[in-house]
This record gives structure tokens, C-alpha cells and sequence, in this order.
């Protein structure tokens, strides 16, 4: 019947092309290392407690970082680099929240990765299933960059790999952590651009998250479309920003044409988020 094809359909992508799959997915992983091999994967399940009621995006600053359920590598999902926070200073709440000692990874189940590098003392609470990544003493034996890993976890590759073992869209489950891989190239760690373009794009969040919170705090300032307008600018921003760091990972990866056709066509396929390399104009954020 029609529910039987379409269910032999789906799974026929995951076969098609299955020497040149396999011949891929083990290029990339002989350039790499287990994620378990410089992390230690902590899984923080959501408190039984009752957590503020925090919505929308976070704030450019705060103490409290908090891991959002979201669908998996949407816009938001994946062009967020940093995980949202608020202010808040309540001790019997803050007394409930695990203290970060940062610098880290968070991943949060079904809804993308986020860098916490916060210098003043901070918080974690979570309304889903989150895994912290903490570096290892070997991360910090080998002088490995944590801005290096988070834009290889977002990257098409990394994510490509999450569907060879998965089979699904679903890239965060805690079973596939246990086999992600990162890079183990020493140039890769050594590349000042890499670090330099996911800077820029968490400097464009919190002017993004600076900026969105005046249009929500001021009635007067509220305005559906130039809320979009904004949402849309930013998004093209990072987007660019990403794909610049979409081409030097391929090429370390050593990526060629074909490959990342297949890479390509296969996160399409799935409904995940691919950002789009060619993209050259430039943008600005809307002031106010």
C-alpha cells in the first residue's frame, strides 16, 4: 500500500550511493577522533522544580543559561551559536541550578548545539534532555579549540554523519554522542579563522539579542514586520558567516564537488538546515 512505499522510499536514501557513502562517512572519520576522546559527556535531565517561564530568545547577558527544546536544525536551531541566558538572582531558584564550570558545550535533545564561555560565575537549568560537553584534560593537552569544535558540530559534515549512524533527522540523540566524532587536525585547531568567524557570530547575537529586546520592552517599538525584518537580516548575517566556515571545513575534510552534492542532497532530503555557501552581500542590523 501507499504507507509501505513511501516507508521503502525513505529508507532506500539511506542506500543509495552506499559505496560512495561509506567510502565518505570513512574519509571523514579516519581525519577524527571519538567526541568522547577530549569530552566528557554529561546528560542533565530537566528538573522536577518549577523553572521561571522563560521565553524567546534570552538576553545579551545574565547568570542563567537555559536549554530549549526545539525542532531539529531549524533556522534558529542551528544558526544560534550561544546558548540563551537570562538574569536572574533568586537564591532559593538559583540554589536548585547546577554551576557551570565553564567553558563548555551544551547539547540540547532535538534542538541544536550551543558554546557557554562565561568568566563570571553561572548557572545551567534545562527544560529537556541536554548533554554537557566538558573538555578533558587531553582538549587541553593538545591546545584544542572549543570555537573550533562548536563550528564543526554545525557544520554539513558533522551533521551528515549524524544521519549515516541515526538513519533520521534526529542528530542530537544521546546514543549517537557515543560514536560522533570530531576533527584530529592539527591545522584544523590552528586556524585563527575559524575561531575569528564564530566570534563574529556570537557578537552579532548578543547585538541581535540586545536590539529584539527593545523592540518587545518599548510598545511603542513593537511592530510585527520590522520584528521579522530583524529576525530575517540576522539570520542572513550568521548564515554568511557560517558558510565562510562551511568552505574551510571542507577543506580540511577534503571535500570534493561530488561529495558535497551528496552531502547536500541528503540534509535537504531530511528537512535540515543547509546554509548556503554562495551567499556574498552583506547586511546590518537594524538600529534603533
Amino acid at each position: 500500500n501507499n504507507n509501505n512505499i513511501l516507508d521503502a522510499m525513505i529508507k532506500m536514501r539511506h542506500v543509495l550511493n552506499p559505496i560512495s557513502k561509506y567510502a565518505l562517512y570513512n574519509k571523514l572519520k579516519l581525519r577524527c577522533v571519538p567526541l568522547q576522546y577530549y569530552f566528557d559527556l554529561v546528560h542533565v535531565g530537566k528538573r522536577t522544580g518549577k523553572s521561571p517561564n522563560y521565553l524567546g530568545n534570552g538576553q545579551a547577558g545574565g547568570n542563567v543559561y537555559y536549554s530549549i527544546p526545539s525542532a531539529t536544525r531549524l533556522d534558529d536551531a542551528y544558526l544560534r551559536y550561544s546558548c540563551p541566558v537570562w538574569e536572574n538572582n533568586e537564591e532559593d531558584y538559583l540554589s536548585q541550578l547546577q554551576t557551570l564550570d565553564s567553558p563548555l558545550i551544551v547539547i540540547a535533545i532535538g534542538g541544536g548545539c550551543h558554546i557557554i564561555d562565561a568568566a563570571e560565575k553561572s548557572y545551567f537549568d534545562t527544560s529537556t534532555l541536554s548533554v554537557l560537553l566538558k573538555p578533558k584534560e587531553q582538549f587541553y593537552n593538545d591546545g584544542i579549540s572549543l570555537y573550533r569544535v562548536i563550528a564543526w558540530l554545525k557544520s554539513d559534515c558533522f551533521l551528515w554523519t549524524c544521519l549515516q549512524i541515526n538513519g533520521d533527522a534526529d542528530i542530537f540523540n544521546p546514543k549517537f554522542l557515543f560514536e560522533a566524532f570530531v576533527p584530529y587536525i592539527k591545522e584544523f585547531y590552528n586556524d585563527a579563522q575559524i575561531e575569528e568567524k564564530v566570534n563574529e557570530i556570537l557578537s552579532l547575537e548578543r547585538e541581535f539579542l540586545a536590539v529584539e529586546s527593545s523592540y518587545s520592552s518599548d510598545n511603542n517599538l513593537t511592530n510585527g514586520e520590522d520584528l521579522v525584518e530583524l529576525c530575517d537580516r540576522h539570520n542572513r548575517l550568521v548564515s554568511q558567516k557560517a558558510g565562510e566556515i562551511e568552505k574551510i571545513i571542507k577543506k580540511y575534510m577534503a571535500i570534493n564537488d561530488e561529495e558535497e552534492k551528496m552531502i547536500i542532497e541528503d540534509l535537504e532530503y531530511e528537512g535540515i538546515y543547509v546554509c548556503d555557501v554562495t551567499e556574498t552581500e552583506s547586511f546590518e542590523l537594524i538600529s534603533i
